[in-house]
């Protein structure tokens, strides 16, 4: 029996099966923890907080950009980071806090400038303290060639560095720009 595979179907883009372990594990939840860190000149604040919730429309939203990245081609080569949501934290309202005094504090750190709030990885044991666990502000994808290879969490102030991609798309407009 042979098998006629057309041109269209060569260059789609394919999802890993480590991709779509990850994105069950990250998108495919109901919540997401999040943590709030502090530091101050003599102590550490490393605590969840709360939750952030996966609403059915942020859940649409990724998979929309998923399905059009696949639509796309890129360079063989090359790795893509591409920012799949930003979880925008600093609006704390989207968060489902675990009680009025951890909403008080982390609003009173966020205004001081001494917290972050990141979301946890949800594939990680939750404990007192996040410490050492992967968390980040935004969910990123890694494109390699016509592969989804991973989706993750990054934190803002380490994307130019992350050393995982060559380019970084910001959006999907970024990416568009990126695709041959």
């Amino acid at each position: 029996m042979r098998i006629l595979i057309t041109e269209n179907q060569l260059n789609e883009l394919v999802k890993t099966n480590h991709f779509i372990e990850r994105l069950n594990q990250r998108v495919g939840v109901k919540y997401l923890d999040v943590v709030l860190i502090a530091h101050f000149p003599d102590n550490k604040i490393d605590q969840v907080v709360g939750k952030f919730i996966m609403t059915p429309e942020i859940k649409t939203e990724i998979q929309g950009k998923i399905d059009e990245i696949e639509s796309l081609r890129f360079p063989p080569d090359e790795k893509i980071g591409v920012v799949l949501y930003d979880f925008n934290l600093r609006n704390i309202d989207q968060i489902q806090f675990n009680s009025k005094e951890d909403k008080f504090y982390t609003k009173k750190l966020l205004k001081s400038g001494y917290g972050e709030l990141f979301i946890l990885d949800p594939k990680v044991t939750v404990s007192k303290s996040s410490q050492g666990m992967p968390k980040g502000q935004m969910l990123m994808a890694v494109i390699k060639g016509s592969s989804l290879v991973t989706i993750y969490y990054a934190k803002y102030n380490r994307l130019e560095s992350e050393g995982i991609y060559d380019k970084l798309a910001w959006d999907m407009d970024d990416l568009r720009e990126m695709a041959i």
